[in-house]
C-alpha cells in the first residue's frame, strides 16, 4: 500500500492512516505520551505530496475521531487494516509490465499495461493508474481438454 501499487482512493488512504494511527494510540502509556505517527510509513508516497504533512495529519485525525477509532483496540484496528487490503482487487498479485503494439490491438486497450495474476485469476490494469481495465477469472476460464 505505501509503495503505490494499489491503486486507493483518497478516503481508503484516511481509513488506513486512521488504523494505524489507532494502533499507536493503543501503544501510548498516558494521554500526554506524543503520538509520532511517521506519514511516510503509512501513506503512499506518491500521494504524500498531494498535502503538507500538517494537512494530512489534520486529515487522518479528523478520519480518525468520525470513525470512533478511539473505540477500537489495537489488534481490530491491525485486522481492519487487514481485511481492507485483502479485499483490493491487486492485493497479493505478481505484476509484469507489458507494452501492447499498437498495430495489434483490437480490445482498444492502452499501450502500457500491467498484467496482475493473483489467486482470483488475471487482471489487466492501466500502467499509470493502476485502475483495471479487464479481468479474466479463474473461475469463468472455459478448460480445454
Amino acid at each position: 500500500i505505501v509503495d503505490g501499487s494499489l491503486p486507493l482512493t483518497p478516503d481508503n488512504i484516511l481509513v488506513l492512516a486512521a488504523w494505524m494511527l489507532q494502533v499507536k494510540l493503543a501503544k501510548k502509556k498516558t494521554t500526554s505520551d506524543p503520538v509520532k505517527f511517521d506519514l511516510k510509513r503509512h501513506l503512499p508516497a506518491a500521494k504524500l505530496r498531494s498535502h503538507a504533512p500538517d494537512e494530512w495529519k489534520r486529515m487522518i485525525f479528523e478520519k480518525h475521531a468520525a470513525l470512533n477509532m478511539d473505540k477500537r483496540t489495537k489488534i481490530e484496528c491491525k485486522r481492519l487494516y487487514l481485511e481492507a487490503a485483502t479485499k483490493m482487487e491487486p492485493y497479493g498479485s505478481t505484476l509484469f509490465a507489458v507494452e501492447v503494439d499498437p498495430k495489434a490491438n483490437p480490445l482498444g486497450l492502452p499501450l502500457r499495461l500491467y498484467v496482475a495474476v493473483n489467486a482470483e485469476g488475471v487482471h489487466l490494469q492501466q500502467a499509470d493508474t493502476r485502475t483495471t481495465v479487464r479481468s479474466f477469472f479463474f473461475t469463468e476460464v472455459d478448460v480445454v481438454a
